[in-house]
């Protein structure tokens, strides 16, 4: 197995666009909503988000066993999962927005952390099968990579245009001209669209892919599983030494990630004081720098190994990081305001997506390659498991980078209410200080991390040889499987 159709690696790209209303919602609104709008402190919204993240990562590797281990002639593995979350996760996200009148504090901190918990826990529901489902679709070194690339494009894509929608039509303005970022109902409207993303994208992925469901690899053994065999099987993966690297980094990229999340939403609308509908068209200049990416990562993955795109992307991430808030926070740009701001925040973000998508492509292409190499080390394929690892060595870091991020806001002296322009000087500078440069010179340890991966082109064509050679010999399984 190793080409697809054009019209299967977009259906499977399309499910990305589930998830990503999940990172649109909580990186975009969320944060500012519960601080800002509702009332909660910065460090009860940072509890409340490790717990919905320590929740997250612990259901990864459930749902990664679960679906590597589910059975179904009919259905196979990953798509009863991916059709199972489509309500559950949707209608979380208009308990997010509209949480009860007159909670506050801990009463309120509790009920976002269980909202939260359970849309994390069906967007895993979803996202780990529908992910592993892309590792299984081909075993070809450069199609994995188009194929993620396909994913991460279109989740891109819904990712910038459900809040740039929303901050354009919907929060561009409040009841007497006031700001519309600060009106609690306007975030019940964007739940809705939230709503209607998840339901279609999930839909059209499970019911255009399941065409596939034959091809893929079932293996042939079924094991009765047991309380603690998820997390068994991430300490497995972690026996595999490029995996282990890997892994190390994400934890690292966690905590910076964490941060950026929680403070992101704070630094357009306060720092540079962009209006809503300036934030909604930086953030559809993304479009422009993933499409780029998209068009040129064919060619870079058939010249070059994936390691070195991978790490020459996060090196462009980290100097595109520095340069904007610094150029501010040492007084070389003219005031907020000023017409030559909004078009360097444009080429800003980006410079900054284009990065991200081809990191993002570039990872989860290189896990593909490393279920191969494992594979051939113990006898057995574990998609699920691998990318539910991946999952979990980033959440738990950035639930504790999201409560920093919330201890921030209450250090800085971010106030509850304030509108642009009202936020003292000093405020401003610290904030800067956090989200440029001591953001972006985190990222350098995980890199180093990254530059240790071994697992080129060439000894990746070894690995297919030596899987090939091995199921040509095994006989078929097709008893192993339940007729549902």
């Amino acid at each position: 197995m190793k080409r697809i159709d054009f019209g299967t690696k977009f259906a499977h790209g399309v499910g990305a666009m589930a998830f990503a209303a999940k990172d649109a919602a909580f990186v975009n609104f969320v944060p500012f909503f519960y601080t800002q709008v509702i009332g909660l402190s910065g460090t009860l919204y940072g509890w409340a988000a490790l717990a919905g993240q320590i929740s997250d990562a612990l259901s990864d590797p459930i749902f990664g066993t679960l679906s590597d281990n589910h059975r179904s002639r009919r259905w196979g593995r990953r798509h009863p999962f991916m059709v199972g979350s489509i309500l559950p996760l949707a209608f979380c996200f208009l308990l997010l927005f509209n949480p009860p009148a007159g909670w506050s504090g801990v009463k309120l901190c509790l009920y976002l952390a269980g909202v939260a918990i359970a849309l994390r826990t069906f967007v895993t529901m979803f996202s780990i099968p529908h992910t592993a489902l892309g590792a299984e679709l081909s075993d070809d070194y450069e199609e994995r990579s188009l194929i993620v690339s396909y994913r991460t494009m279109l989740g891109w894509l819904a990712g910038v245009a459900l809040p740039a929608l929303g901050l354009t039509f919907v929060f561009s303005r409040g009841a007497d001209g006031g700001d519309g970022r600060l009106v609690a109902t306007n975030y019940s409207a964007y739940a809705w669209m939230s709503f209607v993303v998840v339901v279609v994208a999930i839909a059209i992925t499970a019911f255009f892919t399941r065409k596939q469901i034959p091809r893929l690899p079932v293996p042939a053994t079924r094991r009765k599983l047991r309380w603690l065999d998820p997390f068994r099987d991430v300490l497995d993966a972690l026996r595999n030494r490029n995996f282990r690297r890997i892994f190390s980094a994400l934890l690292l990229l966690g905590v910076s990630t964490g941060v950026a999340v929680t403070l992101g939403y704070y630094t357009n609308t306060y720092f540079w004081e962009f209006s809503a509908t300036q934030i909604g068209l930086i953030l559809s200049s993304s479009v422009i720098g993933t499409t780029l990416a998209f068009a040129i990562l064919r060619p870079l993955v058939t010249r070059f190994e994936k390691r070195s795109i991978l790490l020459v992307s996060i090196l462009i991430m980290i100097v595109n990081g520095i340069w904007f808030p610094s150029a501010r926070l040492l007084d070389l740009l003219p005031p907020n305001g000023d017409p030559i701001l909004f078009p360097l925040a444009v080429i800003f973000q980006m410079v900054m997506a284009g990065a991200v998508m081809t990191i993002q492509t570039m990872g989860a292409s290189i896990v593909a390659d490393v279920v191969d190499e494992h594979e051939v080390e113990t006898g057995e394929r574990r998609e699920g498991v691998f990318f539910a690892a991946m999952g979990f060595s980033m959440k738990i870091p950035t639930g504790l980078g999201q409560l920093a991020g919330g201890i921030l806001i209450d250090t800085i002296g971010i106030e509850t209410g304030l509108q642009p322009g009202e936020v003292p000087a000093d405020v401003l500078w610290n904030l800067g200080l956090v989200v440029g440069p001591l953001l972006a010179l985190s990222y350098l340890a995980p890199t180093a991390l990254l530059a240790l991966y071994r697992l080129d082109r060439s000894r990746h064509a070894e690995l297919r040889a030596i899987l090939v050679e091995r199921h040509s010999a095994e006989p078929t399984q097709d008893g192993d499987q339940d007729a549902s």
